[in-house]
């Protein structure tokens, strides 16, 4: 896929269509798809788009914040080592009750 543009005049005037194109081979003869127009994008979209189809990075990875997450890791573990123990009924009755031997809600 690629991005073309196209000039054309007409009376003296000079007309410029943007397409999303794909070329393909039928028949041993090149042939272009038409996938999508892009004349009234704006501007940056169709430059951003244009990178991305390049392969090229969009922004810069410092622009973004972030934090870490919540560790799920051995939560996991703990959960299959169980599953596979058939420890989870006990330990589930064993979590379920309180001090008095009470069920919590």
């Amino acid at each position: 896929m690629c991005i073309q543009r196209i000039n054309r005049k007409q009376n003296g005037k000079v007309y410029t269509s943007i397409i999303l194109a794909r070329s393909y081979r039928e028949n041993g003869k090149q042939k272009r798809e038409t996938i999508a127009v892009l004349t009234k994008w704006p501007k940056h979209l169709v430059a951003a788009l244009e990178a991305g189809l390049k392969n090229k990075q969009l922004t810069d990875f410092k622009d973004f914040q972030y934090t870490q997450g919540k560790s799920y890791g051995g939560i996991y573990v703990m959960n299959e080592t169980c599953k596979r123990l058939g420890a989870c009924p006990r330990i589930k009755t064993y979590c379920e009750k309180d001090k008095f031997g009470q069920f919590s809600t």
